[in-house]
């Protein structure tokens, strides 16, 4: 099984910071390492700081690992923001929140980390609060 776990509580911008988010992505991972279900848990976390856009090749290159009998499991706690077209973005480290397109992660590139991997079964899991543009 392979689980990306990632958070943000802390922001650039601390105006916008969470209490809980990237202790969850930890938390998450504590609780899949510790069932005996999956067997070997393969993880990849990323939190807080290391949340940006540049480092979500790093996922990627994880992911490609997994073959095809293996689970994926993406967990996602932060931020969601809509811009003023209402496109959807994670809120990344680095995010302005006035202008997500800026340095925000639009969702279909968190999607995107799911196309064309081996594994048959793959799940995301979010817990996002909404932020207005």
């Amino acid at each position: 099984m392979f689980l990306v776990s990632v958070g943000v509580s802390e922001y650039k911008d601390s105006r916008f910071n969470l209490t809980y988010a990237s202790k969850d992505a930890m938390d998450i991972v504590k609780l899949f390492e510790q069932n005996k279900y999956y067997g070997k848990v393969q993880t990849m976390v990323l939190k807080d700081q290391e949340v940006i856009l540049e480092n979500l090749d790093q996922l990627r290159s994880f992911l490609n690992l997994a073959d095809i009998n293996d689970q994926v499991i993406i967990f996602i706690a932060g931020h969601g923001v809509l811009d003023a077209n209402f496109n959807y973005y994670f809120a990344s480290h680095d995010i302005d929140f006035q202008n997500p397109s800026g340095r925000g992660i639009p969702y279909e590139m968190i999607e995107a980390l799911l196309d064309g991997i081996k594994p048959l079964k793959n799940y995301y899991y979010g817990h996002l609060p909404q932020r207005r543009g």
